[in-house]
C-alpha cells in the first residue's frame, strides 16, 4: 500500500470448467436438431466492478485526460473496474457473469464448475473465463444467445473453433464409415 505495508486481497479466484464438461457439450451438440456455437465476452473483467479492499493505480501518461497534464505529476487513482492481473478480478467477473446466466433461466450443474443447464430449452452452457460455449436445439440458439448478450457484452456467436486449448472440428460420415473407424 502507500505506506509499504502488506496489501491483503480477498483471494477470490475463478473456477474453470473441466475438459470433461467441454467434451460433454461437444457430444450433446451432435444430437439431431442441436447445434454448438461459442462467443467471447468483450473485455470481460472490466464489465464488473472491483469490490473489497480498495486498490489504487498509476495510469500511464498517454491515458491521462488532457487537463491532468498541467495539474498533476504521476497521479494515482482508485481502480473501479475489475482489471486483468488483479488477484480478485476473476472472482468478481465470475460472480457477475453467473448472476446474469442464472437470470437467463440456467441452473448450475452440480459438481461441474462453470457449467449451466437450461431445462426449458434443453441447453448446456460451459463458461471458461470469457469464453462461452453453448449446445442447444437449433431453434433456440438465437434466443439463448440474445438473452446472454443482453447482460454481458460479447462477440457474435460463431461455430466452434478453439476452446480450452482444443480445436473442434466436426466430421460428417456415414454409419458404415464410422464403424470402420471405430474398428481400427
Amino acid at each position: 500500500d502507500e505506506f509499504r505495508q502488506k496489501a491483503q486481497f480477498e483471494e477470490l479466484s475463478s473456477s474453470p470448467p473441466t475438459m470433461e464438461a467441454a467434451r460433454t457439450l461437444d457430444a450433446l451438440s451432435l444430437t439431431q436438431g442441436y447445434e454448438q456455437k461459442q462467443s467471447d465476452a468483450t473485455s470481460a473483467y472490466t464489465q464488473t466492478y472491483l469490490k473489497g479492499t480498495p486498490t489504487w493505480v498509476s495510469l500511464p501518461e498517454h491515458r491521462w485526460p488532457a487537463d491532468w497534464k498541467k495539474k498533476y505529476h504521476n497521479p494515482v487513482i482508485k481502480l473501479k473496474l475489475a482489471l486483468y492481473g488483479h488477484p480478485d478480478s476473476g472472482g468478481y467477473w465470475e460472480q457477475h457473469c453467473e448472476k446474469h446466466v442464472l437470470k437467463c433461466g440456467y441452473v448450475k450443474c452440480p459438481n461441474w464448475q462453470g457449467c449451466y443447464w437450461h431445462a426449458i430449452e434443453k441447453a448446456f452452457l460451459v463458461i471458461y473465463v470469457d469464453d462461452f460455449k453453448l449446445a442447444c436445439p437449433s431453434e433456440a440458439s438465437d434466443r439463448l444467445w440474445a438473452a446472454l448478450s443482453a447482460g454481458i457484452t460479447m462477440d457474435k456467436p460463431t461455430p466452434p473453433e478453439r476452446f480450452l486449448g482444443c480445436y473442434n472440428k466436426e466430421f460428417k460420415c456415414k454409419a458404415k464409415d464410422l464403424e470402420a473407424i471405430l474398428r481400427n
